[in-house]
């Protein structure tokens, strides 16, 4: 309502800068009837906040080596008292390479999921059978061959930590 007419006038000029179709600018008491009011407008948060389930300082982990089409790398999986997995480490090829750093963040991104509570079987239909290379033969009798290295981990992962009906 205190808003000088100079600033409402800045405000047309940068819409038309911005080339904007359209702006509507409401000033509280301009009418006797107008469309929208923020006068003790108070918005809530949502409902549901996401609820972070972090894992106990101390945990149970499981590590599996693996090699598709001679890559080899490790899978650390940290584990919730129940058994379900929370964390995820994926140590690939030299320490500082592009493939060593992205599989570190994309672990980093998953342990993340898991801790907001993205059932395991989600992540599991996404990433399994996505296709890039390298992909090849493995040295998991179960896995024989993957598509990629995602693909491998998801898939070994689904083995461990899902009903075969599940999987």
């Amino acid at each position: 309502e205190e808003t000088p007419p100079g600033e409402i006038e800045n405000l047309y000029i940068e819409a038309w800068k911005l080339g904007l179709k359209s702006v509507a600018v409401y000033r509280d008491n301009c009418k006797g009837s107008q469309p929208l009011a923020a006068l003790g407008l108070k918005i809530e948060p949502p409902a549901l906040q996401p609820v972070r389930r972090k894992l106990p300082d101390e945990r149970v982990a499981m590590t599996h080596k693996f090699s598709v089409e001679g890559q080899e790398g490790y899978v650390t999986v940290g584990l919730y008292e129940d058994g379900k997995p929370g964390e995820l480490f994926i140590t690939m090829a030299k320490e500082g390479s592009t493939l060593s750093g992205v599989m570190d963040a994309f672990a980093t991104a998953i342990s993340l999921t898991l801790q907001y509570g993205v059932p395991l079987e989600f992540l599991v239909n996404k990433f399994s059978h996505v296709r890039f290379e390298p992909s090849g033969w493995t040295n998991n009798a179960q896995i024989p061959y993957a598509k990629s290295i995602i693909d491998y981990i998801f898939r070994w992962m689904a083995s461990k930590f899902m009903s075969p009906e599940a999987q």
